[in-house]
């Protein structure tokens, strides 16, 4: 069996991850599998290590699963993290473990060459992977030997379905991503004080804030635990880099600690074979309780998981392992499945889209160039959930009396406008041309609900006064506008974090 590799600490999926899934790490570690996502896939002839994983996961088919609510509900909530592993990025192609060292001892001496050889063809586990890998990195120097990873790591383009698994990934509002996987595919920061701060401290965009529409803002922001090859004293490949990491920065397991304890956590592609996350999720699981009945305390999508090692994972791991068929390690296309449902059910750009699907919506503003913003945001919304440019059909009036005949030949033609929006305006005889307009459709009966949008001045006295007359809202912010939509045409998922 070959595995891909992605990063250190992760390991192909044996048990819980594909069984092609990577790892860059290389030290021993503990025997249990699951999947994530994360970088580059490398693979290791790991045959020991995998025993007693084999024992306790088997290798019989799983059927579909259903996803977790509480999952999902701590998803949307913004308290669940995801850890990715090796097993994510196994579309990206990058060469395995073995592969990788071989590559790096072509720039070392003729005498390292053989004694590097020699450590390969052992064939006996992590140890001597990691005798390599700190053999290399002791001649080498880290800076060069980084250099040459990057070198190793670097493809000019991505394949589209490892562009996917990224666009999914991000596309899923997770209170933050965390990988072991040091390639370049997730773009992120290194341990500090300043990216736990951020994880643990820091306001995530909601969905209805203006922050949320760039693209790059609304991504979870991502932790690379072992490091980044574009900066070369941040990688941990070997077992001094590890003890380093470990000890001479004690809030970096504190951090791990807090996370683990405080939020659910998606495993994807990821390998349990970190002997140090493996104490950090005992130490969490031990004191949350490991009552019978007790909500897991985190997920992993995995293939082939049989029923026995499922509840094992579930009552001894706190762990709900999230299984489906492989077809005999031949087919992942599963994990993608599971993650493009997780995206569908948590995204919330991609289910307010949907909630544009087929609308008609009637817009009275006299400068309706004050609404660029909101429109690029439906643009944005719509592309998100795979919708043609003209499924949202958006009527603009620039006078009250155009508004009521717009609503009258609609409701005529039994094709009454899902939504009507209008600004508040300077009106004539006391009236607002938005209590103009409720007042007129009062008159002819035209019914469609009406969102008021304008400034915050006398914000409660202009609410009270059109909520009166049969407004369904008064909003003076974008995102207050936004929800306001998002609940008329129907429930949605809304990310407060």
């Amino acid at each position: 069996m070959v595995k891909r590799m992605v990063g250190p600490g992760a390991v192909s999926a044996a048990a819980l991850a594909p069984r092609t899934s990577c790892k860059y790490a290389l030290r021993a570690r503990s025997t249990l599998y699951s999947f994530t996502h994360a970088a580059p896939n490398g693979s290791t002839e790991l045959t020991q290590p995998i025993s007693i994983a084999r024992r306790i996961m088997g290798t019989s088919k799983s059927s579909s699963v259903e996803l977790p609510e509480e999952l999902l509900s701590a998803i949307r909530s913004g308290t669940c993290i995801a850890f990715v592993g090796a097993g994510f990025s196994i579309p990206a192609n990058f060469p395995n473990w073995i592969e990788l060292l071989n590559g790096l001892s072509q720039h070392v001496s003729v005498g390292l060459q053989k004694h590097i050889k020699l450590l390969l063809a052992k064939k006996d586990g992590s140890a001597s992977l990691e005798e390599a890998a700190q053999a290399i990195e002791d001649e080498l120097g880290q800076d060069k030997m980084a250099k040459r990873l990057k070198t190793r790591l670097t493809i000019s383009k991505l394949p589209p379905n490892m562009a996917e698994r990224i666009h999914l990934l991000q596309g899923i509002p997770f209170r933050a991503i965390l990988t072991t996987n040091f390639d370049m595919l997730l773009e992120g920061e290194t341990p500090s004080a300043q990216a736990y701060r951020k994880i643990m401290r820091a306001p995530r965009p909601r969905w209805w804030d203006e922050g949320f529409w760039d693209q790059k803002a609304c991504f979870p922001p991502v932790l690379k635990l072992h490091g980044d090859v574009r900066k070369a004293n941040t990688v941990v490949l070997t077992r001094r880099g590890y003890r380093q990491r470990l000890h001479n920065d004690p809030h970096f397991t504190r951090f791990l600690s807090a996370l683990f304890t405080q939020h659910t956590v998606l495993y994807l592609g990821f390998s349990f074979s970190d002997a140090y996350l493996n104490e950090l999720r005992s130490g969490a699981l031990s004191l949350l309780g490991e009552a019978d009945g007790a909500s897991p305390i985190a997920y992993a999508i995995a293939n082939d998981v049989p029923p026995r090692s499922a509840n094992h994972l579930r009552h001894h791991e706190g762990i709900r392992a999230l299984s489906y068929s492989s077809n005999g390690n031949k087919d992942f296309s599963g994990f993608d499945k599971l993650l493009r449902e997780i995206h569908e059910a948590t995204n919330p750009l991609l289910h307010f889209g949907r909630r544009l699907k087929g609308r008609r919506l009637l817009w009275l503003d006299e400068e309706p160039q004050n609404n660029a913003l909101i429109e690029r945001f439906f643009l944005q919304a719509k592309r998100e959930a795979h919708l043609p440019l003209g499924t949202l059909q958006v009527t603009r009036a620039l006078s009250v009396d155009k508004a009521v005949a717009a609503l009258h030949s609609s409701a005529q033609k039994n094709e009454q406008f899902d939504l009507v929006i209008s600004h508040c305006g300077q009106g004539f005889k006391g009236q607002t041309v938005a209590e103009q307009l409720l007042a007129a459709m009062r008159r002819r009966d035209l019914r469609s609900p009406v969102l008021i949008f304008s400034s915050n001045q006398d914000a409660s006295e202009r609410r009270r006064r059109a909520l009166a007359l049969g407004a369904h809202e008064y909003c003076w912010s974008f995102g207050g506008l936004l929800r306001a939509i998002e609940r008329v045409l129907g429930p949605g998922i809304e990310h407060e974090s």
